[in-house]
């Protein structure tokens, strides 16, 4: 979209979450915590806030003083964090032994490095929050910085190119013995989960692991449905084996799981 019309939107967006008593914005998608924290910014150039009042008037709404001083920002990550006291007594099922490392994502790191919980080179929050599930941390890792891959068109227009990125990363973690990667960013979790599998396939090398956002394995370990509440059934990799490790899915006999993979 127009510069412009991004900076409305955002504008237009704060204002509806001053207005009704909520100034806290989350987000679960790294890129739109980087956009509404930078049009914050932006909105605090004269002319630019000018120019979004202008739009903002034909909607009855206006982005002043009060609401640039009152909005805040935040990643959904560091909603959680903010309560990650209260997770061990929560916990339902434990993660013992399951070896996690983390994507950081990039609009989260990159964009606002001194705004970030912890260290934007090692971001090691995630795993941080899931320390007391009994989760095996991976922490730094060569290639932990490097992107997934997707590059929002560059997996379109690009796919080589996107995919080669993202091998370069499966192989690390592949090298690394982890069992599932954690990711803070749909856009990124999406990439790794649909294209896994096929560039595993086609590159002949395995990447023996899972991808789930943080928050999926968050509310595993709460207790909460695979299916109702965590959406395992929208992944394309086959999610059922880490379910069954960690308690989630009762155990499959080894002549019912040989029937499933024919």
């Amino acid at each position: 979209m127009p510069f412009q019309t991004t900076l409305a939107v955002a504008a237009r967006n704060a204002c509806v979450a001053v207005d009704a008593g909520h100034p806290i914005q989350s987000y679960l998608c790294s890129t739109c915590y980087a956009i509404n924290k930078k049009s914050r910014d932006v909105l605090n150039v004269p002319e630019y806030r000018r120019q979004a009042n202008e739009t903002l008037e034909k909607i009855g709404r206006r982005y002043d003083d009060r609401v640039a001083g009152t909005i805040q920002h935040r990643h959904s990550l560091e909603i959680l964090w903010s309560r990650h006291q209260q997770i061990p007594e929560l916990i339902r099922r434990r993660l013992s032994g399951i070896k996690v490392a983390t994507h950081p994502a990039c609009h989260y790191c990159k964009v606002f490095p001194d705004e970030v919980l912890g260290d934007s080179e090692n971001f090691m929050l995630p795993e941080d929050l899931l320390e007391s599930t009994g989760i095996v941390k991976t922490g730094n890792y060569a290639e932990k910085t490097t992107h997934c891959g997707a590059g929002f068109r560059q997996i379109f227009v690009n796919p080589s190119l996107s995919l080669a990125v993202t091998r370069e990363k499966l192989k690390r973690l592949a090298a690394e013995k982890i069992d599932v990667l954690v990711h803070m960013c749909p856009n990124c979790s999406v990439q790794f989960d649909r294209y896994h599998d096929a560039i595993s396939e086609s590159s002949g090398e395995e990447y023996p692991f899972v991808h789930l956002h943080v928050q999926q394995l968050v509310a595993l370990a709460l207790g909460a449905d695979p299916d109702t509440v965590c959406g395992v059934e929208s992944h394309s990799q086959d999610l059922e084996p880490i379910l069954e490790r960690i308690g989630a899915r009762p155990r499959r006999s080894a002549t019912a799981q040989a029937e499933g993979s024919d």
